[in-house]
C-alpha cells in the first residue's frame, strides 16, 4: 500500500470522421453535422476502461466518456457544426497500482462548411429563416482569426499540423435543375413604316429546390458573397514592433488577391498548398534571427518540401504568409508547438537553455474563460477522487 503507483499514459489522435447524410438530419442550412473521430490508446493495456474526453471552444465547453476495447484503445466521433478553434484532451484515471494519465492536447482549427447556393438570373440564394437571416448567412463566411501565440523576438519555434476532411456538401431539400425556354417578344414601336422589333430571350438553366420545409424561404447573398468566404487557411508570422506572434488566420479572396498582387509591400507568402495532402503530418520549423526569417516545411519523411529566407532589408519582414489549404469542409489539426530562444553568437553557448513547449498549455493559455475554469476544476475534483478510490486495493 505504500509502494508509489507505475506510471501510465494515454494517447490520442484525431481522423476524418464517418460520413454524415446530411440530407437526414440537418435542420437548416449552415448547420450541417460534421464529424471527426477522437481515437487512442491507454498503456498498460485495460480493456473496460473509461476515458474522458473534454472538448473547449473557449466559449463553451464538452465532456465525453468512451470505454477502452480489448486492446486499450478508444474511439468516439465528435460531431460539431460550427467553424472556430477547438481544443481536444482525454485523461484516463489509472487502474490497480497504475496512476492516471493525461493526453498531450490537439487543437482543431475548423473551417466553413461548403453549402448549396440556388441560382437565379439576377443572384443567388439559400433557404433559411427570414427573420434570422442575418445570422444563418454571417456563420457561412467562416473565421477570419482562428488563435494568436506571443512570440517575443531572437527566437525559432517548429510545430507540426495535418488536414483531415471534415464535412461534405449537403442540403436538407432536395432541388431539381429545370430549363426556361427560348422566347421572342414582339414590340411595336409605332409609325405607319416603321418594324416591329423582335426580342430574343435564350433558353436559362437554374436550380430550384423542392419541397421547401415549413418555415424557410430564400434568402438572398451579396453579389460577391462567395469572395467573401474565408477558405484560405495560412499561418501568419507577424511583426508587432520588433516582437512577433504567430498568427493562425483565414483569408478571404479580396485579401489573398491584394497579397498576390504586391499590395501589400511588407507581406512575403510561401505557397505550401500544392505540396499539402491531406491525413499527412507535416512539420513547420521558423528562425526568427536578427537579420531574417527563415521558415522550412518538412513532410512526414522530414524531406524538406518548402523554404523560404526572407530579409529584413528586403521587404521589412512585417509578415510572413504560409499558405496551407483551402480550409472548406476541412479541418486542420496542430500540436507540440516549442519556442525555443536562440543561442547569443558572442556568448559561449548555456547549458541550460531554455526551450518551452507550449502544446500541453495551450489549451489552458488560450481558450479557457472564468467559467471554463470553474467546469473543468469540477471534473478534475471528481476525477481526482476517482483515482484515489481505483489507487485502494480491491
Amino acid at each position: 500500500m505504500n509502494s508509489p503507483l507505475l506510471p501510465s499514459s494515454i494517447t490520442v489522435s484525431l481522423s476524418q470522421g464517418p460520413s454524415v447524410n446530411a440530407s437526414q438530419v440537418q435542420s437548416s442550412i449552415g448547420e450541417n453535422p460534421r464529424a471527426l473521430t477522437i481515437s487512442g490508446s491507454i498503456s498498460p493495456t485495460y480493456s473496460g476502461e473509461n476515458v474522458s474526453i473534454y472538448v473547449s471552444s473557449g466559449a463553451s465547453y464538452d465532456y465525453f466518456t468512451t470505454i477502452t476495447n480489448d486492446s486499450g484503445g478508444y474511439m468516439l466521433t465528435w460531431n460539431f457544426t460550427s467553424a472556430g478553434t477547438y481544443y481536444i484532451t482525454t485523461s484516463w484515471s489509472g487502474a490497480s497500482n497504475y496512476a492516471g494519465a493525461d493526453s498531450e492536447t490537439l487543437t482543431v482549427f475548423a473551417g466553413p462548411e461548403s453549402f448549396v447556393q440556388f441560382e437565379t438570373p439576377s443572384y443567388n440564394y439559400i433557404l433559411g429563416q427570414a427573420a434570422f437571416a442575418t445570422f444563418e448567412i454571417q456563420p457561412l463566411q467562416g473565421v477570419n482569426d482562428f488563435l494568436s501565440i506571443p512570440l517575443g523576438k531572437g527566437v525559432s519555434f517548429s510545430y507540426d499540423f495535418t488536414v483531415l476532411p471534415a464535412g461534405e456538401t449537403g442540403s436538407n431539400v432536395q432541388t431539381e435543375t429545370i430549363t426556361i425556354p427560348a422566347s421572342e417578344y414582339t414590340i411595336n414601336t409605332g409609325g405607319r413604316n416603321s418594324k416591329p422589333t423582335i426580342i430574343k430571350v435564350p433558353a436559362e438553366t437554374e436550380t430550384i429546390p423542392v419541397n421547401v420545409p415549413i418555415g424557410l424561404s430564400p434568402l438572398m447573398l451579396p453579389s460577391d458573397f462567395n469572395q467573401t468566404i474565408y477558405n484560405q487557411f495560412c499561418f501568419i508570422l507577424q511583426n508587432n514592433s520588433g516582437n512577433y506572434s504567430l498568427n493562425v488566420s483565414a483569408l478571404n479572396a479580396y485579401e489573398m488577391s491584394n497579397i498576390i498582387q504586391g499590395n501589400e509591400s511588407n507581406t512575403a507568402i510561401v505557397n505550401a498548398s500544392e505540396n499539402i495532402k491531406e491525413n499527412a503530418w507535416y512539420n513547420v520549423t521558423d528562425r526568427i534571427s536578427d537579420n531574417a526569417i527563415t521558415a522550412n516545411l518538412y513532410n512526414t519523411n522530414g524531406i524538406l518540401i518548402g523554404s523560404m529566407v526572407n530579409p529584413y532589408n528586403a521587404t521589412g519582414c512585417d509578415e510572413t504568409i504560409m499558405l496551407i489549404t483551402n480550409n472548406v469542409d476541412s479541418a486542420v489539426i496542430f500540436k507540440d508547438l516549442t519556442i525555443q530562444a536562440l543561442k547569443s553568437t558572442t556568448q559561449p553557448p548555456k547549458s541550460n537553455e531554455k526551450t518551452t513547449n507550449v502544446s500541453g498549455l495551450l489549451f489552458l493559455y488560450v481558450s479557457l474563460s472564468i467559467l471554463l475554469v470553474a467546469i473543468f476544476s469540477v471534473a478534475l475534483v471528481y476525477i481526482k477522487k476517482r483515482r484515489q478510490m481505483r489507487q485502494k486495493p480491491k
